[in-house]
């Protein structure tokens, strides 16, 4: 199912780079492996069922500026 998703972004000529946020160690390698934004892994405070979604996009946006050179986007 990650990978369905992960094709059709990647696959996407008008998307330029994909990220994913994930606490679990699988995921982040598989996902890292297909060459997404390294966002490391969520901060576990971020992890539970009652994590408000806000902070997680935070987290991500801050993770992707950090890394966007990598990637040839800025």
């Amino acid at each position: 199912m990650i990978d369905w998703s992960l094709d059709q972004l990647l696959n996407n000529s008008r998307i330029e780079a994909v990220g994913v946020s994930t606490d679990d160690e699988e995921i982040y390698a598989h996902t890292r492996a297909k060459n997404t934004v390294d966002f490391g892994r969520r901060p576990a405070e971020l992890c539970t069922d009652t994590a408000a979604k806000w902070p997680v996009w935070q987290h991500s946006r801050a993770a992707a500026e950090e890394n966007w050179s990598s990637f040839g986007l800025c």
